[in-house]
């Protein structure tokens, strides 16, 4: 395991280094076209948007990449959690799910034909209105301008693409860890409670995806929502959403339904655990309580001295274990997990807001 982990942190340095690579190398792209294309608008919003989009698909790729790797590297570490070599199984069940399927070209669709069909949107309209071109080369039909087109149109489904990728994975995951309560031979240690009953790798792994996937959905609120949109819907009378941010809140949902079914299973796996423990504690009780009964009940306390006081020293341990597992049950969710939750949903939530309220302006 410890070789594996090392190898493990060499790759993630490569991963970073590389979409620092591509960032850096599609920032410097959309500078070069400001010199090539006059009716390129170089102005603090059009700014704003290239660098939010240079570092977000360096960022996706990184991330891709990622937990593509540490997935596997965390179900490893819930082994001993598992009964009668049953991991093997379950690890099995894990790469099947994490292979290519129907779902994964499903949540492909899913993700870009929404924007595909805006795009088309956009056309239609400018068709019938002579309004706006939607294009670069519509404005100043040259070879530089057709490469900015194209440019954005590779850059902008290559980040819808790795979106839809990243989707897929929180998905199959969310699958997957609720499999977990259904898994007869999942058994929890309840007595550890730092690592909340051996489930802490999970259930951090998981505060990392979404908190890393909050920052993405902020960046691509960033290159997605239209300053001056011409497609939008109104709420109340001052208040107007575009088609994509309504898709983007959906994005932003998923994240939260990952955080709070995974807390939710690790919260059922624990009180399962919990009430095995007491079911055994509770039977190991009573058969000593009833030794001690019998004991009493025919006068024999005299020449049972030794063995009453070995049950009543064993019924004081199995007491203070009810006790402390009772305490165990009324544990809440890590505060600090639930700080670091609230405050990465937060950014994206606080971005669209400011988008929606720059649009109603």
């Amino acid at each position: 395991m410890k070789v594996v982990q090392e190898i493990y942190n060499k790759l993630s340095v490569n991963y970073w280094f590389t979409s620092l690579a591509i960032s850096v190398m599609t920032f410097v792209l959309f500078l070069f076209f400001t010199t090539k294309v006059k009716w390129l608008p170089f102005d603090s919003s059009s700014l704003v948007v290239s660098v939010a989009m240079s570092i977000l698909i360096g960022y996706q790729y990184a991330f891709v990449k990622n937990i593509s790797s540490k997935i596997r590297l965390t179900f490893e570490k819930l082994r001993p959690l598992f009964q009668n070599n049953h991991y093997q199984t379950f690890s099995q069940h894990l790469e099947r799910k994490l292979q290519k399927s129907w779902l994964f070209y499903s949540t492909i669709i899913i993700v870009i034909a929404p924007f595909v069909i805006l795009e088309l949107i956009k056309v239609w309209k400018w068709k019938l209105s002579n309004g706006v071109p939607p294009y670069f080369y519509l404005f100043d039909p040259t070879p530089w301008s057709l490469l900015l087109d194209a440019f954005n149109e590779v850059i902008g489904y290559s980040i819808l693409f790795l979106l839809a990728i990243i989707i897929w994975i929180i998905i199959e995951l969310t699958l997957n860890i609720s499999e977990l309560q259904k898994n007869d031979e999942v058994k929890i240690d309840v007595f550890d409670v730092e690592e909340i009953g051996g489930l802490k790798p999970l259930s951090s792994f998981v505060l990392f995806i979404v908190s890393n996937y909050f920052i993405i959905i902020t960046l691509t609120i960033i290159s997605y929502v239209p300053p001056n949109a011409t497609t939008y819907f109104r709420i109340y009378s001052k208040v107007l959403i575009t088609p994509e941010i309504i898709i983007l809140v959906v994005m932003l949902l998923i994240g939260v339904i990952l955080f709070i079914t995974t807390q939710k299973t690790i919260r059922n796996l624990i009180d399962k655990g919990i009430r095995l423990e007491l079911e055994k504690i509770n039977r190991n009780y009573k058969e000593a309580y009833d030794r001690v009964i019998e004991i009493c009940s025919n006068n024999r306390t005299v020449g049972n001295k030794n063995e009453l006081e070995e049950l009543r020293v064993t019924l004081d341990i199995l007491e203070k274990e009810r006790t402390k597992i009772k305490q165990i049950q009324d544990t809440k969710f890590d505060t600090k997990m639930m700080i670091t939750f609230m405050s990465t949903v937060l950014l994206p939530t606080l971005t669209l807001i400011k988008q929606i309220m720059n649009l109603s302006n």
